[in-house]
């Protein structure tokens, strides 16, 4: 077996394996944004119900103070 040979042999099994896990990574991290898309709209919707929380409990204590109340 010749040297070439060597050389070529590890040349294959490193682009091919180079490329198995770039596939995977790949799979990874594709998983990964559409989880963090996920969470961003979850932490969107929880900060949203947060402000309507909020703008309830002024209204209400609005509504209840003697100075303010309609």
């Amino acid at each position: 077996m010749d040297i070439l040979d060597v050389v070529l042999i590890v040349a294959i099994t490193t682009v091919v394996v180079g490329g198995i896990f770039l596939a995977l990574y790949e799979v990874e991290f594709k998983y990964l944004e559409r989880e963090n898309r996920m969470l961003w709209r979850l932490l969107s919707d929880q900060a949203k119900l947060h402000k309507m929380s909020l703008d309830a409990y002024i209204a209400m204590l609005q509504a209840s103070s003697p100075h303010t109340g309609r």
